[in-house]
């Protein structure tokens, strides 16, 4: 009886593959991927470029066997191994890739033998068999996806008998609400860019997300210089990623805690920010304000697994990570092979480049960080640059050893693609026991910490210092020197030292701190003129937001004016003993202001 079975199980699922093939063009075969490869896929296109790991065990244990890529999800090993090193019964395996959707509603359908669960970017589970698979066992689910590159990780368990699986998904209909926490929210719009006085309209909608292009919300609000505050409360549970995309500037609160500080001059630009919340109501409030050109905000709060390390990655039309990036998600690692495609339609398959950033609690030891790749790669941990291979190359590996105690640390890796294949290999593994370093400091030392969010290290006392790493708010480390006005501290960083600015850091006992460099603050000569904030504002290193954070300038706080860019957009001044840029639009200029005596600097 048991052997009738067995035959008519395999009868079915040979006709199960035959209707596969009918129905997609694809031929499941034993280890072999078939049918197209596209890194980036298209609405409806379940074909990708999947990094696999093939463990020989039921439990994702590792080291994996075998690690590879394939091109879709289409396999049916009847009872034969996946893969040389694994057993053809009691395996697992797990499929990740990113994948560029258009925005709308997906019905992804999963067939299995044995059991499947599938996430989205991170998300809970939208397909679960695991425990209570049934042989052949056909899984739908429907997801709203918004445009852009998702990430999507399938993991697999083969119990015994036949092992084969198969996922697809396609464009079912329009999406009603690009935020999958649904609520009401009540919308405030006002005249002006503060949110200040009252209210010019106030309404109830189902999402903080427009696209008002060049136009204005409604004919009693101009198409410029507005501003928007939506409130609402939510009954959650658990941990949710916080995403939102705003031209120009934008706020998210959670509790009245803020949790996006984004408030200056964008376009299109995609913030994230993590939080944790006990079961309960919690109040949300987002707040936007538009200066001039297109007005855009998309503000998606989602549920994710609270375990999940979150990479947020950024692309580039470029080699060299400058300017503003073209296309940003969140991912789960920094893994991915794009051959000869380019990671979606608006990043060329040549000369761009990509950087992925973490912030991981990691148990005290020694770790390996390994990278390969085809082409440049950099890898930056706590900061301090670990692997700096920015060259073209052929796959080559580079590998880092380093100690790190128990607790959070941030990880950057960075690369670019030259021309040709593109991919990156990524890895961390604790190798050992935690053993410090040995560092060389002076016999009488004191340590700083870190006051703000993200600070750069530089390699001289100076803004234009090249950018050596980065520190984050919390961080203590050892003070070495400083500069002639104390404006800036010398820390030991890793195995080097850097300059980090003297505004953001709070030194113990800066008496002890002996003068390792001449420097001083920006030697520049004011003109005879002032300036007003009418906001709080953040004086950058060059005249763009994308310049470094150097400080920030409170309300109706008055700076004298050094220069101004050649549209006179940004103004250059001193405030204290910070000399940087502040955007024109925030700031009142005086009534006798003679342009023509304000010089030009670029």
């Amino acid at each position: 009886m048991k052997r009738y079975l067995t035959i008519l199980l395999f009868l079915s699922t040979l006709l199960f593959n035959s209707m596969v093939q009918a129905q997609t063009g694809v031929q499941p075969q034993g280890g072999v991927t078939t049918g197209g490869g596209s890194s980036g896929g298209i609405a409806g296109d379940s074909t990708a470029a999947w990094r696999v790991e093939y463990f020989d065990n039921l439990d994702f244990q590792p080291p994996s066997v075998v690690r590879t890529f394939e091109s879709a999800l289409h396999f049916n090993w009847g009872y034969n191994s996946p893969a040389p090193g694994i057993a053809p019964d009691l395996f697992s395996s797990r499929w990740q890739a990113s994948v560029f959707f258009t925005t709308g509603v997906y019905q992804f359908t999963a067939t299995v033998d044995d059991e499947v669960r599938v996430y989205i970017d991170n998300r809970e589970l939208i397909i679960d068999t695991f425990g209570e698979g049934i042989p052949g066992q056909t899984v739908t689910a429907q997801v709203t996806m918004l445009e852009g590159l998702h990430n999507i990780q399938v993991d697999y368990r083969e119990l015994g008998g036949l092992a084969y699986l198969n996922l697809d998904w396609a464009y079912v209909g329009p999406a009603e609400n690009s935020s999958p926490i649904a609520a009401t929210w009540i919308a405030q719009y006002y005249n002006n860019e503060t949110l200040s006085g009252n209210p010019s309209a106030i309404f109830s909608e189902t999402a903080p997300s427009h696209n008002w292009g060049n136009g204005s919300p409604f004919s009693t609000i101009g198409r410029d210089d507005f501003s928007v505050r939506w409130t609402t409360t939510v009954n959650l549970e658990g941990t949710y990623l916080i995403e939102a995309e705003a031209d120009d500037g934008v706020r998210v609160y959670v509790n009245n805690q803020l949790q996006i500080d984004e408030w200056h001059g964008a376009q299109a630009e995609t913030y994230y920010s993590v939080v944790t919340l006990p079961a309960g109501l919690h109040n949300l409030t987002v707040e936007y304000y538009e200066f001039t050109g297109n007005a855009y905000i998309d503000f998606r709060i989602s549920k994710v697994l609270p375990e999940t390390t979150f990479w947020a990655v950024e692309y580039y039309n470029n080699r060299d990570l400058a300017g503003s990036p073209v296309a940003s998600s969140i991912v789960r690692d920094p893994n991915n092979n794009w051959g000869n495609e380019s990671p979606s339609a608006s990043i060329p398959a040549n000369n761009f480049s990509v950087r992925w950033t973490s912030r991981q609690d990691l148990a005290s030891g020694t770790y390996r960080l390994t990278l390969s790749g085809d082409d440049g790669l950099r890898a930056y941990v706590n900061g301090v640059r670990v692997i700096d291979e920015w060259h073209a190359s052929s796959g080559q590996v580079y590998q880092v050893d380093f100690p790190l105690p128990q607790g959070q640390h941030s990880i950057v890796i960075e690369f670019f693609e030259a021309g040709g294949l593109a991919y990156i290999n990524y890895d961390l593994t604790r190798i050992g026991d935690y053993q410090q370093l040995p560092i060389t400091v002076p016999s009488e030392t004191t340590t700083l910490t870190i006051a703000t969010p993200r600070l750069n290290v530089r390699s001289t006392p100076s803004t234009s210092g090249e950018v050596v790493g980065r520190v984050f708010e919390g961080e203590q480390y050892t003070v070495v020197g400083r500069n002639t006005d104390s404006t800036w501290w010398q820390i030991q960083f890793g195995t080097q030292t850097g300059w980090v600015y003297n505004n953001f850091v709070n030194v113990v006992d800066p008496r002890i701190v002996p003068i390792t460099s001449e420097s001083g603050a920006p030697n520049v000569v004011p003109t005879i003129y002032t300036l007003r904030t009418n906001a709080a504002l953040t004086l950058r290193s060059r005249p763009s937001t994308r310049g470094a954070f150097l400080g920030q300038m409170p309300a109706n706080a008055i700076a004298q004016i050094v220069a101004r860019d050649s549209r006179s957009a940004w103004w250059y001044v001193k405030y204290g003993d910070i000399v940087g840029w502040v955007s024109g639009s925030f700031v009142s200029l005086p009534a006798n202001l003679d342009l023509t005596q304000i010089p030009v600097q670029n």
